[in-house]
């Protein structure tokens, strides 16, 4: 009997001691800044398309980002670049050329993971391609 006893407060400590994961953050929770491109810029065939955000959310890491460039039409990716990182602070700071000749509505889709579970917040940006 003292056995048993003994058990059951052993078991009890270690169910007692284990911690439970922290949730991540909810979309509203985290801050999303958006500095390039505006929703409805135009940018012409050769020049530079200058992608920067900053994603954050108090106390918690994030797990990096996609970014998605799609023709809303067609759907065609006309460009895509990630990051896996883990930090406070996710800020985004990359380029792209659009090279390509057609006059294109396209979409700028920027995806933030706050977790390795598949959560993630998003923005979209929509931005006009000329020739």
């Amino acid at each position: 009997m003292r056995y048993l006893i003994m058990l059951s407060l052993l078991l009890s400590l270690a169910l007692l001691a284990c911690e439970k994961p922290p949730i991540a953050p909810s979309q509203e929770e985290v801050d999303r800044f958006l500095l390039s491109p505006q929703p409805g810029d135009t940018f012409r065939r050769g020049e530079t398309i200058r992608i920067q955000a900053n994603f954050s959310a108090e106390d918690w890491e994030m797990h990096g980002y996609e970014l998605y460039v799609l023709d809303t039409s067609t759907y065609d990716l006309l460009f895509s670049a990630g990051l896996h990182t883990h930090d406070g602070l996710l800020a985004i700071d990359t380029s792209w050329v659009y090279i390509d000749s057609l006059p294109r509505a396209a979409e700028l889709e920027i995806r933030c993971h706050i977790d390795h579970k598949g959560n993630y917040v998003q923005e979209f940006v929509p931005i006009t391609l000329v020739p």
